[in-house]
């Protein structure tokens, strides 16, 4: 169900400030970066840097190079690049740290770094907490989003026999076809194709 809540807040009060750009670059894994993502991952970010820090220099490794800091379909991504050649076992430890700090976004509030949840706002996926959901737009979960999305493309799906929508994929044995409740005739559906073609394999 859509909701709707009292936006007392622009998301561009939440960007990296300049004390938190400074807080970041006396990080030396951060020294050159920019935050394309809201304060509420600060924290994330702030000790992922110090423990891939601390690490590389108690093992002698170079530290890897962070080529970009972002917030991408609704959770943090890190991309980084390793300036050595490093054992797997090195790489792996600091793999899994990018990997937890990543999906400890999808818990946390992007504005704000409270609990939250992925949620769509207006279009956009975001992991926001209930104060920070808009009441401009209308706001879903994913699941009630995906149902919503899915319901539009039937009912623009045009019944090739009537033009009426909300047809259903079928496939005839030779070609995939969209047919209405009434022009269905016995085909099977593109999923149930799908899934025995993924059975055969």
């Amino acid at each position: 169900m859509s909701r709707k809540t009292t936006r007392k807040f622009s998301p561009n009060d939440f960007k990296f400030t300049k004390n938190h750009y400074a807080t970041m670059k006396a990080i030396p894994l951060y020294k050159n970066n920019a935050f394309e993502c809201c304060v509420g991952w600060f924290d994330i970010l702030f000790d992922l840097g110090h423990k891939i820090n601390a690490y590389c220099a108690d093992n002698g490794i170079k530290l890897p190079k962070v080529q970009q800091v972002k917030e991408k379909f609704g959770t943090l991504r890190l991309y980084y690049a390793w300036q050595e050649d490093i054992s797997d076992e090195h790489k792996q430890v600091v793999r899994e740290w990018v990997a937890k700090a990543e999906d400890q976004t999808e818990i946390t509030c992007e504005y704000c770094g409270q609990p939250g949840q992925m949620m769509v706002d207006g279009g956009i996926w975001k992991v926001i907490c209930s104060k920070h959901t808009s009441d401009d737009e209308e706001v879903y979960t994913v699941e009630e989003y995906t149902k919503l999305r899915d319901e539009q493309a039937r009912k623009m799906r045009k019944c090739d026999i009537c033009g009426h929508g909300y047809a259903d994929g079928y496939f005839d044995g030779q070609k995939f076809v969209n047919r209405c409740e009434n022009h269905k005739e016995y085909f099977i559906t593109t999923d149930e194709y799908f899934e025995k073609k993924n059975q055969e394999k």
